[in-house]
């Protein structure tokens, strides 16, 4: 048998167990796009909803408990990169008000992962409400990424039947190039802007 064939079933048949783990590494984009894919029907858009929240609260609450268990030493070395100011204005801002810096931070998306370990190892709030305020951002923006990945998984499959399909990937190629291209060049711009932004927001 064909190798391709070989790996295409064992896609086929694990693709919801493989699914959740890329959800756990990687949420929001590949929400985005199994919830467009649910709309040609290659997955159940309700299954895709459940395995999504529930892996993105789960790496929330582990990067959480990585963070409450972590020395300041350890810390400090893996958050070197990120504005010691913008730590400091995140840490006043948590205590003040937790939802209010964890939302921001989720859907900064860049800062989601360090800001979470950040927050958990500062202990501005008990595990108990993190895990319940978690829960509630998750479920409001993952829904919205589900929704939009959905809609727009219903109208490029009207573009589809409308235009020819290799000219649509090859549009599609060309921008992911040039949306790759101007974040590489780009980068540091990118994260100063978005370092400011969420300052100026919390």
């Amino acid at each position: 048998m064909d190798i391709a064939i070989i790996v295409f079933e064992i896609v086929k048949r694990t693709k919801y167990p493989l699914l959740f783990i890329i959800f756990l590494l990687e949420g929001p984009i590949a929400g985005f796009i199994s919830s467009m894919l649910s709309a040609n029907g290659q997955f159940n858009i309700w299954i895709i909803c459940i395995l999504f929240f529930s892996a993105e609260i789960i790496a929330d609450i582990f990067f959480f408990y990585i963070g409450k268990g972590m020395s300041k030493s350890n810390l400090g070395k893996r958050l070197a990169n990120i504005d010691k100011g913008f730590l400091k204005e995140v840490n006043r801002s948590a205590h003040e008000n937790f939802f209010k810096v964890l939302f921001i931070l989720k859907v900064s998306s860049i800062f989601a992962v360090p800001g979470i370990i950040y927050l958990g190892n500062i202990k501005a709030v008990s595990d108990k409400r993190f895990i319940i305020y978690t829960t509630i951002i998750c479920f409001f923006k993952d829904s919205i990424t589900v929704l939009l990945g959905y809609q727009a998984g219903i109208e490029l499959s009207k573009f589809i039947q409308l235009y020819n399909i290799y000219q649509l990937f090859g549009g599609l190629l060309l921008l992911i190039s040039v949306v790759y291209l101007i974040v590489k060049v780009y980068k540091n711009q990118i994260k100063s802007f978005l370092l400011s932004f969420i300052k100026n927001k919390i």
